[in-house]
């Protein structure tokens, strides 16, 4: 398996014809200045309402709102945000996005973020180290459907599906994945790389920036493989 980022064609045109203005400009809402109280922002823990209001907020969602939807991606909620998560992030890493780079102040909040598993509401505890993103209620049943809706989708159809920089090794459709027998061999996950890769930490892939699956996740992926990794 392959790192786990990559924009769609699509996806990429969309956010260069955006016209994201630069960060220093005073039209976006805040026009990606530090605040006078940065290090406090970033000695608390991560939150998504600090990251919307001085990343997205500032340099994102004048182009990204409902209203403009730029490219067809809309950055102004946690929830739209999370599903556009793989591709903000590729935007970011590979600098399309926005086109003069985040400051040190919003690179520091955001990779913070993602590195405490991109919550919606600050982690409790007084050190909030970072850990995997918190399932958020979801049930991760052994089904490929819910590993593909909820593990997937968040982790690495940016670049495992048809265009992407993966595509070699596609995790979609289903018949696409398990033509492949060294990536899933029913009922042996031991023999399997898309299992043994998440169990030992290599994908996600540290340069992506998302977190590694929780227990959960893996385990659910474990258990569908052992099962047979059926099309269910």
């Amino acid at each position: 398996m392959k790192q786990l980022f990559i924009l769609a064609p699509i996806l990429v045109l969309g956010f260069v014809h955006c016209g994201f203005k630069s960060l220093k400009s005073n039209s976006s809402p805040n026009g990606g200045a530090v605040p006078v109280n940065a290090a406090e922002i970033l000695a608390r823990p991560a939150n998504f309402a600090d990251v919307n209001q001085y990343v997205f907020g500032a340099s994102c969602q004048h182009c990204h709102s409902s209203a403009v939807a730029a490219g067809g991606i809309v950055l102004e909620s946690y929830a739209s945000i999370r599903q556009n998560l793989t591709v903000v992030l590729g935007a970011i890493e590979s600098g399309a996005m926005p086109p003069s780079g985040l400051n040190s102040f919003q690179s520091q909040l955001f990779s913070k973020w993602i590195n405490q598993g991109a919550p919606e509401m600050p982690m409790s505890g007084p050190s909030a180290s970072p850990s995997p993103s918190p399932s958020g209620g979801i049930v991760y049943l052994p089904t490929y459907t819910s590993i593909h809706d909820h593990i997937f989708h968040d982790s690495c159809l940016g670049c495992h599906r048809v265009g992407g920089k993966a595509q070699d090794v596609p995790l979609e459709p289903y018949g696409a994945l398990i033509a492949q027998s060294s990536v899933v061999s029913p009922k042996n996950a031991d023999g399997s790389t898309l299992y043994t890769a998440v169990r030992d930490g290599k994908m996600p892939t540290r340069s992506s920036h998302l977190p590694h699956l929780t227990v959960e996740q893996v385990n659910a992926i474990q258990q569908w493989i052992n099962e047979g990794a059926q099309n269910n």
